[in-house]
């Protein structure tokens, strides 16, 4: 009896073991049964083994997580996602014609800068705030350049965690499938995660030769539909394949495994 005891007894912590130490499947466990500790530990010591500066941020299914949550960035091409959330908005009431799809899409899905532009003359700074109003966004500002909107890690996993409640119903299923079908060459980072659908959007620019700023904010869908949001910001990087690899490096250690092997 006394062996069988602890035959059990010894099955029972090999289980537990093997649970904290899982990569995160969407469709395996609840999001709750995750290690956390260990694995935002993990992300830390990524993060604090890069150049310049990394943040992150994980909401959703009950998980808070941070790290560098309030640091403030210049946004770069990630702020798009709020500006096409601040478009729908204006126009909630209206279907939209091909021009304005085709300016969205361009925008969200290659990225485009003068889409952006345009969209951003035509809803204004106040849009935006006021969406980080209403979601009580601690570290935003406008600026008279979109791509200098201030944002930090904990206030952009919120943005992400809130879009679809954010997005207009007639519009919600034309956002979100844009967000959904980023071309090839920028998927990326936390959309390498294995396991989960990425509704995603990422940022990038040059301050200087060697000084790069590289985001990345997303939803994450399991077969459940489960969800969990995540930002990762940087900055310092010395160019966008060196910041590409740190959040590659940092999703991995967060919420991995990645389809592919983690350079730079």
């Amino acid at each position: 009896m006394r062996l069988q005891t602890t035959l059990v007894a010894a099955a029972a912590l090999s289980l537990v073991l093997l649970v904290a130490a899982a990569p995160v499947s969407a469709g395996g466990r609840n999001l709750g049964q995750v290690h956390w500790d260990k694995r935002v530990k993990a992300a830390k010591r990524v993060a604090n083994g890069r150049a310049g500066k990394t943040s992150f941020s994980l909401r959703g299914g009950g998980v808070r997580r941070s790290f560098n949550p309030s640091d403030r960035y210049r946004a770069a091409s990630v702020v798009k996602a709020m500006l096409m959330v601040a478009y729908l908005r204006r126009y909630s009431e209206r279907g939209l014609d091909g021009s304005e799809r085709e300016r969205l899409k361009i925008m969200i899905r290659r990225s485009d800068n003068d889409a952006a532009t345009e969209i951003r003359d035509i809803v204004g700074n106040a849009s935006l705030e006021a969406i980080a109003e209403k979601l009580g966004m601690r570290c935003f500002g406008t600026a008279s350049s979109w791509g200098s909107t201030q944002i930090c890690s904990r206030d952009m996993a919120l943005f992400m965690k809130k879009i679809e409640e954010l997005l207009p119903r007639r519009h919600r299923q034309f956002a979100i499938g844009l967000l959904k079908r980023i071309v090839t060459k920028q998927r990326w980072g936390i959309a390498e995660v294995t396991g989960w659908t990425p509704f995603f959007k990422g940022g990038w620019y040059d301050d200087a030769p060697s000084d790069w700023r590289v985001h990345q904010i997303a939803l994450l869908r399991g077969p459940k539909r489960e969800e969990l949001a995540v930002a990762i910001l940087t900055s310092g990087q010395t160019s966008k394949g060196y910041g590409i690899a740190t959040i590659r490096k940092v999703a991995r250690a967060l919420i991995g495994p990645v389809t592919r092997r983690a350079g730079g």
